[in-house]
């Protein structure tokens, strides 16, 4: 029997069976079918992930939605001279020293960026601030948690701002100028109406302004950058004895006296008032923790 008379025939079936099961290789219809179902499980398992990750997106935006719909935007004012972030970490201050953000409260950046109408970027930088005055903590993977107020490391903030800017005071009375002593009159006489207005909020900015002039007036920028660390730390705690009218008066009075002994020249004397007021502010500022917290 010769061989090429089957030819014909073989190449029939083989045909066939290729129309019969497909154009897979060598018409396998068990593998044919194992290939549809991986296929058909496959693009099954793709359409779900997409409606899935289509349903989540949905979901964040409606919530995101809702949010900027239930709390509108706090307007923020910013003077000059002032940052954002700076602002920003007074009101969120203000919200933990008032018992608003209790201990344990979770901060969250997106949802402050969307409160206040603003981007993340400052509100990133207003919490390291008060990450740094110990009011919130910062771990991975927990976000930013507001923590209890200790006043011991208050009280240890208060003692190194009073041996800085004492320092600053003595070495401004024989550095800084005239012109900057006519500055600093200006800032105080500002001060003066602010509070006879009852403007608190405008009082201890304008307070900040008058302390910054003298710190200004040393000339040393190495002892302005570790007094600025330091009043950064202790800034949350500064503004709310000034809501006192009593205090603010007190204050303007030793102002006065630092001024004159700025104008005399007097080291020793300026660095005395200056010592004595920040004192005072100390004890004004334990006294309304102490108040709030007992």
């Amino acid at each position: 029997m010769q061989l090429h008379l089957f030819l014909p025939e073989i190449r029939r079936n083989h045909t066939s069976r290729r129309s019969r099961y497909g154009s897979f290789p060598f018409g396998m219809p068990f593998l044919n079918i194992v290939y549809q179902i991986i296929l058909s499980v496959a693009t099954r398992k793709f359409w779900w992930t997409w409606v899935c990750l289509c349903g989540q997106k949905i979901q964040r935006d409606s919530k995101l939605k809702n949010q900027k719909e239930a709390a509108p935007v706090k307007p923020l004012q910013v003077e000059r001279g002032d940052t954002l972030a700076n602002v920003l970490r007074r009101h969120i201050a203000d919200d933990i020293l008032s018992g608003k953000c209790e201990p344990g409260t979770r901060l969250d950046e997106r949802s402050l960026a969307n409160e206040y109408g603003v981007s993340r970027t400052p509100v990133r930088e207003a919490l390291q601030q008060l990450a740094a005055a110990g009011l919130v903590s910062s771990k991975p993977h927990s976000g930013t948690i507001v923590q209890g107020v200790e006043i011991e490391r208050v009280a240890s903030l208060c003692e190194a701002s009073i041996l800085l800017e004492s320092l600053c005071a003595k070495l401004a009375a024989s550095r800084i100028s005239a012109v900057e002593i006519g500055r600093l009159r200006k800032i105080h006489e500002q001060c003066e109406t602010l509070h006879k207005s009852g403007d608190a909020e405008g009082y201890a900015l304008a307070n900040r302004k008058f302390h910054s002039a003298i710190i200004s007036g040393t000339q040393n920028t190495d002892l302005i950058d570790a007094v600025e660390f330091c009043r950064l730390r202790i800034a949350p705690f500064q503004r709310a004895p000034f809501q006192s009218a009593d205090r603010r008066a007190e204050s303007q009075k030793e102002h006065k006296r630092i001024i004159e002994a700025l104008e005399a020249r007097d080291a020793a004397k300026a660095e005395q008032m200056m010592s004595e007021h920040l004192s005072a502010a100390a004890v004004a500022i334990d006294d309304h923790l102490q108040n709030f917290f007992s």
